[in-house]
């Protein structure tokens, strides 16, 4: 089987664990909850899905030039940056297609969940939540877009900065190559 299918494959599957996982989860504790925390938690699964949106876009245009001195300078998250820069494909496909769009079908889940628990009789305040949530979304990932493609550079080199972060507090090494996982340890 080609790497591509096996990507493929591996995304499909990776998409349906988690959705499932998180669909479950967000479904048992919307339905526990009071409005606020409630609306509070479906803000919080726009923006994720925004924020890697966001990511994933930048990854696809930003530059590498830069991202070379400053890792020449050994400033920290520029090898990351540069990782994230040259995976653009896999990063993409992670953060838009993975992370954003579980992101925008756990919003819509979480709407109707709300929306039941508020009027279980009301089929407008059902559609109309729904609606808010879908335009919200969109209308967030439109104007993150402009954001990604201007800034693409600054964009990556911040979250490389934060899997540099990442990676030295828990050891677990997000960005590692073929080329690092087989050096020598002195």
């Amino acid at each position: 089987m080609s790497d591509h299918w096996r990507s493929v494959i591996t995304t499909l599957l990776l998409t349906f664990v988690v959705s499932l996982a998180l669909n479950a989860g967000s479904d048992t504790v919307l339905r526990r909850l009071d409005i606020w925390p409630s609306l509070l938690i479906l803000v919080v699964i726009i923006l994720v899905g925004v924020i890697f949106d966001l990511v994933g876009t930048a990854a696809a245009a930003a530059k590498e030039t830069p991202l070379h001195a400053m890792a020449g300078n050994k400033v920290p998250g520029a090898k990351q940056a540069i990782w994230l820069v040259r995976n653009a494909d896999r990063v993409a496909s992670f953060c838009n297609d993975v992370v954003g769009d579980i992101s925008g079908t756990l919003a819509g889940a979480a709407a109707a969940t709300i929306a039941f628990n508020l009027a279980s009789g009301s089929d407008l305040l059902k559609v109309l939540l729904a609606a808010i949530t879908a335009a919200l979304t969109v209308s967030l990932k439109r104007a993150e877009k402009s954001l990604a493609i201007n800034k693409a550079t600054d964009i990556i080199y911040l979250a490389g900065r934060i899997i540099y972060y990442f990676e030295n507090i828990t050891r677990i090494k997000i960005t590692a190559t073929k080329k690092n996982n087989h050096r020598k340890k002195a």
